[in-house]
């Protein structure tokens, strides 16, 4: 538990500065994120009862894919090419793939099928789903981040009551983090009461997690909801995005339950592996991907409502 608290004070110290200026230091922190997490997904195999090396190209093409799929989309607007990426102001506007970038990440991957013997057509797929799944969740965390600096946004959302613009956004992302968090807090903390209360446990989903139990679910999604649904109260609501009451807590429980949904479904790679952790990068956390697993889905989400909800429809 020390080692545990240690690593998250230290994270925290790197991670409330890049978020707080925002812009191009926290697109930077997310893609070296992305590669990591990349190089963990990649590294699965090398763990794993089949114990077998990736070449070096499925390494380069899944770098490559990461920075492409989390930078370089496009749409056209007329003759003019638009990237969701705004390379000026260090912010995504937008979130979503280009068909052409996925069409040739995908086929990169199939090709390294036929030139490589250790690379098969299921690996192609696994990466392929693991790192579209990855970056949608890190542009969707970075256009949360950059939302009311977006001008589609402009009469849409409210901008900060005080003077330094790079900080609009910053709420409506500490709102992302906290209910994240709280979520897996509660759950843990939830789990561990009722085992020591001596009660009987119902467990959650024994296949994909044992030690996971309904009681623990329930208690991560009560803590998440309401400590999420404050923050949204006193901050986000007041100086981003003004949202009716039960829309917002709505939202939060929905979150809650994306939050575990995702942490489930990177214990479903990692069951499927036989492995604990996706790396020891982190003492008492395992890798990155054990870290963000349950951020990635949660942003995803928060992502697709305000670019669907707010950006597109202008809903509420």
């Amino acid at each position: 538990m020390k080692q545990r608290l240690i690593t998250a004070a230290v994270l925290l110290a790197i991670c409330v500065p890049l978020l707080i200026l925002g812009g191009y230091f926290l697109a930077i922190a997310v893609a070296i994120i992305g590669c990591y997490a990349g190089y963990e997904l990649v590294s699965l195999k090398t763990k794993s009862f089949e114990k077998q090396l990736y070449p070096v190209g499925v390494y380069v093409i899944v770098f490559i894919g990461i920075f492409t799929l989390l930078f370089l989309n496009y749409t056209f607007e007329g003759n003019t090419v638009v990237l969701n990426f705004d390379f000026k102001q260090g912010i995504m506007t937008n979130i979503g793939f280009s068909i052409g970038n996925l069409a040739l990440f995908f086929i990169l991957l199939l090709c390294s099928c036929v030139i490589s013997k250790d690379c098969k057509i299921m690996d192609a797929c696994y990466l392929f789903t693991m790192v579209v799944v990855l970056t949608l969740g890190l542009q969707s965390f970075l256009y949360i981040r950059s939302l009311p600096l977006n001008e589609n946004l402009i009469g849409l959302v409210q901008y900060q009551g005080y003077g330094y613009e790079k900080l609009n956004g910053i709420f409506i992302t500490i709102y992302l983090l906290v209910t994240t968090m709280m979520t897996d807090t509660g759950a843990m903390l939830g789990g561990m009461l009722f085992r020591k209360s001596k009660r009987p446990v119902h467990p959650l989903i024994e296949r994909v997690s044992p030690k996971k139990t309904v009681e623990g679910a329930i208690t991560g999604s009560v803590c998440g909801t309401l400590f999420g649904s404050l923050i949204f109260g006193l901050l986000v609501q007041r100086f981003e995005l003004s949202l009716p009451i039960y829309v917002y807590i709505l939202l939060t429980f929905l979150l809650t339950i994306m939050a575990q949904f995702g942490d489930l479904i990177f214990s479903c790679v990692k069951r499927h592996y036989q492995i604990k952790d996706f790396s020891n990068l982190l003492p008492g956390h395992g890798g990155v991907l054990d870290r963000i697993d349950s951020l990635i889905f949660n942003s995803i989400f928060l992502g697709v409502f305000l670019c669907v909800c707010i950006q597109g429809f202008g809903w509420f």
